[in-house]
């Protein structure tokens, strides 16, 4: 079969490509893990917690996207995609050793 061109200047294979490339990146699993009554948690040291997941999430196929903390309690929730559960909680182990008390796969409302 003939090759096109398609608007973009991508040929039928590769632009078919991307799509397929696209369509696997848009179902990795998102994961909120929960962190319960850390000591001396303080706006600081969630900061610090994140920016080292950050440095070492990729090792690990992981990306975290978002965080929140209730300094009153202790607890923390992390937002990230990753292959599973047990990634997540390999960058924590290595990043910095607080371990999530749990970890649960979510899936994003419409």
């Amino acid at each position: 079969r003939p090759r096109r061109t398609t608007a973009l200047g991508l040929t039928n294979d590769s632009a078919r490509a991307s799509q397929q490339r696209c369509c696997i990146l848009a179902r990795v699993p998102l994961f909120i893990d929960i962190h319960r009554r850390i000591e001396g948690l303080t706006p600081d040291a969630v900061h610090a917690a994140h920016q080292q997941d950050l440095a070492v999430q990729a090792q690990f196929g992981v990306r975290f996207v978002r965080y929140w903390y209730d300094e009153r309690t202790g607890k923390v929730f992390c937002l990230s995609e990753a292959p599973n559960a047990e990634a997540v909680a390999q960058v924590h182990r290595h990043a910095h050793g607080l371990a999530a008390d749990e970890i649960v796969e979510v899936t994003e409302g419409t």
